[in-house]
């Protein structure tokens, strides 16, 4: 079995990630939780997050077979659509956010026209769903706790179970613990003068 690549894109705007993981022999790849950037002062969205990771995809001359989302999105907007449209692949998110999608209506004020069935999506994943990449399967776990949507993307590698999504939330863990240092810092530093 050929080793799995990952890459990840930070976004420091939204302090979210972005990431590609591929089987660079077989040329396939998946893009996880993609990020299309969003100015809050004035509404603008932008691409150039997620055009530095359609250029590296095509630089590498793979195929996008997926576009993964784990959840619905509340501290970053998705570039799934975007993605799609320049590097094909089916995008896909949990079944459950069809609830979400219900929530978000009413919270949101979306129009009546907008469908909460899912529908926005290629494929709708469940536990015990498999998708394969190259000669990887990942497997689809339901882990309601980041929200309550939230699905888990595990493949298996040789001998050893590797997790992703846990990537980023021990990045983000970090940065975190980074913050309160520099905070702590600061005040002790600003009552000494």
């Amino acid at each position: 079995m050929t080793k799995l690549f990952i890459k990840c894109f930070f976004d420091e705007i939204t302090n979210t990630a972005t990431y590609v993981i591929a089987d660079s022999a077989k040329k396939e790849c998946a893009i996880i939780d993609s990020v299309l950037g969003f100015d809050l002062s004035s509404g603008v969205t932008s691409t150039e997050l997620v055009d530095e990771v359609i250029d590296f995809v095509v630089a590498k001359h793979w195929t996008c077979r997926r576009i993964l989302e784990t959840h619905a999105h509340a501290d970053h907007i998705t570039a799934a659509p975007y993605l799609q449209k320049k590097l094909g692949g089916k995008i896909a998110i949990g079944k459950h956010i069809v609830e979400v999608q219900k929530i978000f209506k009413t919270i949101f004020n979306f129009e009546s026209e907008f469908v909460t069935d899912g529908k926005q999506f290629d494929l709708l994943l469940e536990e015990g769903d498999v998708i394969n990449l190259g000669s990887h399967a990942i497997s689809i776990l339901h882990t309601p706790g980041h929200t309550p949507k939230h699905v888990l993307l595990m493949w298996l590698m040789a001998l050893h179970l590797l997790v992703i999504h846990y990537l980023c939330l021990i990045m983000v863990l970090l940065v975190v613990i980074s913050l309160a240092v520099v905070l702590s810092n600061s005040i002790i530093l600003s009552k000494k003068f």
